[in-house]
């Protein structure tokens, strides 16, 4: 049953007459530099490159399965159906150029696994790509290498195989394996290690980095919260362990520092942003933390479509825009500012430290 698949606005091009019919009531104009004229379709009438039976013939079931109990959101069904992506924006400048492009590699293995070479004799496919530009809407068409691997036979490979794909996608380097980071964070960190490698529009600064590691912080401060006792409760601190084991490093942590660091966290960082401040600052700040949303968007989409060789997670429980920016001016500031607002919390601010050194 696949009535819950969500239907991309851009259902098709003609090549014949260079038209591309999308669904009725999408605001859509003509691309610039495209070549692609755009009209509305009749209501309902939709041009698949493969039917919803097809797709049910040719995926795994345990895919679909996925997909209808809400562990992936079914995005890599749609490339299958459609050979087509749409990047629609999600924040409030959509006309930031090359705002969603960011995440086209991790696209590019999703659709090479899903079109085999068996399915095209061993040659390129290729993979149209639409997105938003205010009003309009830009088409790429990228030729896209087959894979010698047929989707069917993805859940056969190993562990240590499937882990590799996805490792080879983001452009881990064999130091990066991020080792002593817990598993729940591994996919996580990678992607961020992919996002911060972009210089797609610009170069990201380290601030950025510092922002997304300590709102990791802020959840673990908040389990340590309803924690009775911590190791130091019973032992003392090994410093140098403390310095170099992230484990380690979070199990010190007690709940009087984290009483003294919550009102950081819970208040001054969740300060609302004026919604009429539109500075370049604001705008570039909130779109670059929303191409992070994006990448993970489509991450945790192959970690599905490869039966989750690392652990799940939710974004919600992880990415929050307000947090980001105000973490972001704050790692702005001079260390000595960011080493005294933590100073009743020293651990929290080693956790932090150890957490940079291994990302």
């Amino acid at each position: 049953n696949l009535n819950g698949l969500e239907i991309p606005a851009i259902l098709n091009v003609n090549r014949d007459n260079n038209t591309a019919v999308v669904e009725e009531g999408c605001s859509v104009g003509v691309a610039k530099g495209s070549g692609v004229s755009f009209k509305k379709a009749k209501k309902n009438k939709k041009y698949l490159q493969f039917t919803e039976t097809d797709l049910y013939e040719t995926v795994p079931h345990k895919l679909i399965d996925y997909h209808t109990q809400g562990r992936i959101r079914g995005l890599c069904l749609e490339l299958k159906m459609y050979q087509a992506v749409l990047f629609t924006p999600q924040y409030e400048y959509p006309e930031w150029d090359n705002y969603v492009r960011i995440c086209i590699p991790i696209v590019e293995t999703i659709f090479s696994l899903m079109n085999p070479s068996s399915s095209y004799n061993g040659q390129k496919s290729i993979m149209e790509v639409y997105s938003y530009l205010g009003k309009e809407v830009t088409k790429q068409e990228i030729c896209v290498e087959t894979s010698s691997i047929n989707v069917n036979d993805i859940m056969k490979l190993s562990l240590g195989d499937r882990r590799a794909i996805i490792n080879r996608t983001l452009g881990l380097q064999p130091q990066e394996c991020l080792k002593g980071i817990p598993g729940d964070w591994k996919l996580y960190l990678a992607t961020v290690l992919f996002w911060m490698k972009s210089n797609e529009p610009f170069e990201k600064d380290s601030a950025y980095v510092r922002a997304i590691l300590a709102a990791i912080l802020k959840s673990i401060v908040k389990d340590k919260m309803s924690t009775a006792k911590s190791i130091t409760d019973i032992l003392p601190i090994d410093d140098e362990k403390a310095k170099n084991n992230l484990m380690y490093a979070i199990s010190v942590i007690n709940k009087k520092e984290c009483q003294a660091i919550w009102p950081f966290f819970h208040r001054e960082m969740r300060g609302k942003v004026k919604a009429d401040d539109k500075s370049e600052h604001r705008t570039r700040i909130f779109n670059t933390f929303g191409q992070l949303d994006i990448c993970l968007k489509y991450s945790i989409e192959l970690n599905g479509l490869l039966d989750f060789p690392y652990s799940d997670f939710s974004i919600s429980t992880l990415v929050d825009g307000i947090l980001f920016y105000n973490l972001y001016n704050f790692f702005k500031k001079d260390e000595k500012f960011v080493n005294k607002r933590f100073r009743a919390a020293p651990s929290v601010l080693n956790c932090l430290r150890v957490l940079e050194n291994i990302v």
